[in-house]
């Protein structure tokens, strides 16, 4: 956890890539406490969805953003978008109310934008290039992480900015582990047939042919595949299904109702 730090204020709860803070990045994870959404009580909802009101979320949103940095400089617009589970990626270059945009990643280097991925057991990647000054925020469930989706975000990185990507660092944060994540035999047929190192991402194997993934390692390798060094990859290890108390989690919750989004955030400092 050396790379990460934890930020209160109010009931409010947010983890904060501190490694990547110091290169002149904010890249923060929050949690669900210290809201005011009823999901069920008291919830930091961050995502507008038809179970809770735009005026919730906005002070949630308000509240996250304070309580990752009081300072005026940093209270950014944040973008988001409608998230498909594919491996598409879109390009922010300004603030925009168009929210009709469909895509699971999002790149910038407009120092007035926070990237905004909203999950609730997928995997948030946050990832910054200090010397091309731009970020990329990525929402990576297991179609979007068949389909290579980091890899293909970094791809975009490098034409777009002209990123080096052995200049970058990675934060991916709060996810549902290997520990609860089970998938059916299908899931894991299609990553033995798309990635070499396959048999490493799964175990718990079952007669059934269900088996547990694990999400992170999948996406770490997706990393190092597109450039980056181990040591720039900053992992924060929780699993959200086992931490329903901290965050949402959408296996976890589903069968009592609607389910709240937690909300990763990349952007210039």
């Amino acid at each position: 956890m050396q790379h990460f730090k934890i930020k209160q204020q109010e009931g409010v709860k947010v983890i904060e890539c501190s490694t990547i803070r110091e290169k002149g990045f904010i890249a923060a994870f929050s949690t669900r406490l210290g809201g005011v959404s009823k999901l069920p009580e008291n919830a930091l909802n961050l995502a507008l969805f038809s179970s809770d009101t735009e005026e919730n979320v906005s002070e949630n949103r308000r509240r996250f953003l304070s309580t990752l940095s009081t300072e005026p400089k940093t209270q950014r617009e944040i973008v988001t978008v409608k998230q498909i589970h594919s491996a598409d990626s879109y390009v922010v270059e300004k603030l925009s109310p168009d929210n009709s945009i469909s895509c699971d990643a999002m790149l910038t280097n407009n120092r007035n934008i926070l990237l905004g991925i909203q999950t609730s057991d997928c995997l948030p990647v946050l990832i910054a290039d200090p010397k091309n000054q731009a970020v990329v925020g990525i929402h990576a469930g297991w179609r979007g992480t068949l389909s290579r989706i980091v890899e293909k975000s970094i791809a975009r990185l490098v034409e777009i900015y002209g990123s080096n990507p052995s200049d970058c660092l990675a934060a991916t944060g709060p996810a549902i582990g290997q520990c609860c994540f089970e998938i059916g035999p299908e899931v894991k047929e299609a990553f033995e047939k798309e990635f070499p190192y396959a048999d490493k991402l799964f175990s718990n194997h079952q007669e059934n042919g269900k088996s547990h993934m694990d999400l992170r390692l999948a996406n770490q390798e997706q990393l190092l595949k597109a450039g980056l060094k181990k040591e720039n990859i900053f992992v924060w290890p929780d699993c959200t299904l086992c931490s329903v108390d901290l965050y949402f989690s959408y296996r976890g919750e589903i069968a009592r109702g609607a389910v709240g989004r937690l909300l990763s955030v990349i952007g210039l400092a």
